[in-house]
């Protein structure tokens, strides 16, 4: 009798712990957007699955978990898979995400590094990150390490010298924020 309470008191233990790690490995999935379905709404797509590319065009709009991204046209490159590179192409084309920082973006281009978590804005590039906004011509940004990198472009025809340059908007932190 003991022989079969200890058994059972052993395959409690064993479904328990499995039971809980499903659960935590579900919750982990669950709050990593790369592990969500993609959703993408457009006027018209080609896909080419030989090369692992697809082209969506016509008031696109991608959401995956928290990603949200928009734009005229928008291309996937895929491997083994997984989405690897996302373009958006607009007027402008913005990008999105409330994890783990607020984040908000827009640009005529902007190319996003899904793997490296890599943004690269061109052309009347914008972004507020924390209530601090970049401007300039092309911005790189890395989400994990919220790494800023901006240059201005070259002056417009008249000379003027603000289409040339940086600019940013530091926007002090309340106590409670740092």
């Amino acid at each position: 009798m003991s022989h079969n309470r200890s058994h059972l008191i052993a395959t409690l233990f064993t479904l328990t712990t499995l039971i809980a790690t499903g659960t935590a490995a579900a919750a982990d999935s669950s709050n990593d957007p790369k592990k969500q379905p993609i959703s993408i709404y457009a006027d018209r797509l080609s896909i080419d699955d030989t090369k692992g590319v697809s082209r969506y065009q016509g008031h696109v709009e991608l959401q995956q978990g928290d990603l949200k991204f928009s734009g005229d046209e928008l291309e996937l490159t895929q491997k083994d898979g997984s989405v690897t590179m996302m373009q958006a192409i607009g007027k402008p084309a913005h990008f999105e995400r409330s994890e783990p920082k607020p984040l908000k973006a827009e640009a005529s281009r902007i190319d996003y590094d899904n793997k490296n978590g890599e943004v690269i804005l061109r052309g009347s590039a914008q972004l507020w990150q924390d209530g601090d906004q970049f401007s300039g011509e092309l911005i790189h940004y890395n989400i994990d390490s919220r790494h800023v990198k901006a240059q201005g472009g070259s002056t417009d025809s008249t000379g003027d010298a603000q289409t040339g340059r940086v600019h940013v908007i530091i926007r002090p932190k309340a106590e409670s924020e740092k």
